[in-house]
């Protein structure tokens, strides 16, 4: 169970990094905006990211298993 958190706290993080990146990348060079907001808003999107990584995992694996189960007894039902 450790390792579940382990492994979807690294995932998390990536998708935080890559999320953050893109926020930073398409917001900073508007004017208008203030910098130092968009900064922190990427930072905290990066730290929710980290944060809740292993439970956005646990849901992606119990959304494959229940799309895997309901395509199965459709499929069955249909025979």
């Amino acid at each position: 169970m450790g390792d579940f958190f382990w492994i979807g706290t690294a995932i998390g993080a990536a998708i935080g990094l890559l999320n953050m990146l893109f926020i930073l990348s398409s917001r900073l060079g508007q004017t208008g905006l203030n910098q130092a907001k968009t900064i922190w808003q990427g930072l905290w999107v990066w730290a929710l990211w980290t944060v809740f990584g292993a439970y956005v995992l646990a849901l992606w694996l119990l959304g494959v298993v229940f799309l895997g189960l309901s395509r199965i007894l459709r499929r069955g039902s249909e025979a």
